[in-house]
């Protein structure tokens, strides 16, 4: 078995590691429309190449990791792991506490803005602290699509995933949750930056 792993990846090994072109602002300021992101689509699980059939479960998404997933539709998107398996999520004016515990928001400061001004952001800048590494999210209070929500479990095998872009993004606010299995890869770098607008 370890062999024909061994074979499979040699063969198809680049598949594993590619490149993608984001399309729209739901994670700005951290991508932006235009984008190049490498994703690592063995980061999770060895698929056969070419096919979705998973070879080898290696791993699962962690709180923080920046995803690539195929949502209902089959369309690709870009989305950031807060809530794993079991673990309770809810939100109030854009501000999430995880199980039970609210994470610490910090406005970005005027002198601040120039460095994270990237793509069309809400009023509101901040930055999340308490959940993976630290995140820049914008919102603009009163106008964005879904604020907040009750706490929610998440189910197993499920994740619980946003945009920072709260005002703009669709994320599992509206789509729900996402299964393991729809999780493709996980993005590793932005490998070029599109001009901030």
């Amino acid at each position: 078995m370890a062999l024909a792993v061994a074979v499979g990846l040699a063969v198809a090994g680049p598949d594993y590691l590619r490149a993608y072109v984001v399309r729209g602002d739901s994670d700005a300021p951290a991508y932006i429309s235009e984008d190049r992101v490498l994703v690592n689509r063995a980061a999770y699980d060895l698929r056969f190449p070419h096919t979705g059939a998973v070879l080898v479960k290696l791993s699962d998404p962690k709180v923080g990791d920046m995803v690539l997933l195929r949502l209902l539709d089959d369309r690709l998107a870009l989305k950031r792991v807060v809530a794993g398996p079991g673990a309770r999520a809810m939100m109030h004016r854009n501000h999430l506490t995880i199980d039970g515990r609210a994470l610490d928001y910090r406005l970005v400061s005027d002198n601040e803005r120039p460095l994270v001004q990237r793509g069309p952001l809400g009023s509101v800048i901040e930055i999340e602290r308490g959940n993976g590494p630290d995140v820049v999210v914008s919102h603009t209070l009163g106008t964005g699509l879904v604020e907040g929500f009750e706490e929610r479990q998440v189910l197993p095998a499920m994740y619980f995933v946003l945009g920072s872009n709260r005002d703009i993004t669709v994320d599992s606010r509206s789509f729900g949750l996402v299964a393991r299995n729809r999780i493709l890869g996980k993005v590793v770098a932005r490998v070029w930056s599109a001009p901030a607008r």
